[in-house]
């Protein structure tokens, strides 16, 4: 059997561009013709009664909870994060999805034909043309008696300096007129211009 921890390189129509993640413990991100793959930190998962359940694509973020005796919710830090140990993957043509328990994550690779603009007008080709690459993090938590808050973070190693409405109404973070994260239109949706596990827990 194939090891699932490794890295996919999924790219956007109309960009050379990729956000990249997979390999465990090597962390992820968004990259602009690059050379290598990105390993900022990145936290894909969910937070239940105070404690952060996370697919093992993180990198830690560096700090020695020894040093710290802080509780968190009465939490302690170290104890404040969990990985998701046992995740299946299943890496197909147009997506690559993790699952595990209730939780699915899948990123959706645009693999479909672009028109020819000399057949087809310049119009169809900017309308197939898209650089975004779109992810979906569900919960299924029918069997639950508890809100789940669902986590997407990105350290991009550059200062995240905007938070923007996007075109959906929902909230959205840009670094450096680069990159861009936007999530559909939901009323509990909240963007973070700066995401550490600590600070969300005790707000949360």
């Amino acid at each position: 059997m194939h090891s699932p921890s490794f890295h996919a390189h999924h790219s956007p129509l109309g960009a050379y561009a990729s956000f990249t993640c997979g390999m465990h413990g090597a962390g992820g991100g968004l990259s602009i013709a690059g050379t290598r793959p990105p390993s900022h930190p990145l936290t894909v998962g969910y937070v239940r009664d105070g404690v952060l359940h996370e697919l093992p694509f993180s990198t830690g973020d560096g700090v020695n909870r020894d040093n710290f005796a802080e509780e968190v919710g009465g939490v302690e830090a170290n104890q404040a994060k969990v990985t998701l140990d046992g995740s299946q993957r299943r890496y197909a043509a147009g997506s690559d999805s993790w699952t595990s328990g209730p939780l699915r994550f899948t990123i959706f690779t645009p693999v479909w034909d672009l028109p020819d603009p000399d057949r087809d007008g310049d119009g169809a080709l900017q309308d197939a043309l898209l650089p975004a690459v779109v992810c979906e993090l569900a919960f299924d938590n029918s069997q639950g008696d508890a809100d789940i808050d669902l986590v997407f973070a990105l350290r991009p190693g550059e200062p995240v300096n905007h938070l923007l409405p996007a075109a959906s109404g929902a909230g959205a973070v840009t670094w450096q007129r680069r990159f861009a994260i936007a999530a559909v239109h939901d009323d509990n949706v909240e963007s973070w211009v700066h995401w550490d596990v600590q600070e969300y827990l005790r707000e949360h």
